[in-house]
């Protein structure tokens, strides 16, 4: 199973990836901006996108719309944002986003929720 996870917040990020690669053997890829998280979009076929809203160079609203309608419809993507308005949440969903978390976030949260749609996927 291939995982995107698209990040400013380095360590954060890092965190995600070694607890999935932990888990279980899952390819994990790994983006600090979005301009490179579209482009790894491009190259690799992912089962599962999980984007920060705010990132230099493009946004995660824009990768959202990006992997919508040039890769994969089926990825599942989850958007998380410390900005958990309502606003931003109805966006994210309009673009296409399958689930959102407000950081900050326990990351079993997370782990469970990429484990229950893998497991479903199967």
């Amino acid at each position: 199973m291939k995982i995107l996870i698209a990040d400013d917040d380095e360590i954060f990020m890092q965190l995600i990836a070694f607890k999935l690669k932990k888990e279980k053997d899952y390819q994990v890829y790994t983006a600090t901006d979005g301009k490179r998280a579209m482009q790894i979009a491009k190259e690799v076929k992912l089962d599962v996108l999980i984007t920060d809203i705010l990132m230099p160079f493009a946004s995660g609203l824009e990768l959202i719309e990006f992997v919508r309608k040039s890769t994969s419809a089926d990825t599942f993507i989850i958007a998380i944002s410390a900005a958990g308005l309502e606003a931003n949440m109805k966006e994210v969903y309009d673009m296409g986003a399958d689930d959102f978390i407000s950081k900050p976030f326990p990351l079993e949260e997370l782990i469970l929720k990429i484990k229950n749609v893998l497991h479903t996927n199967c």
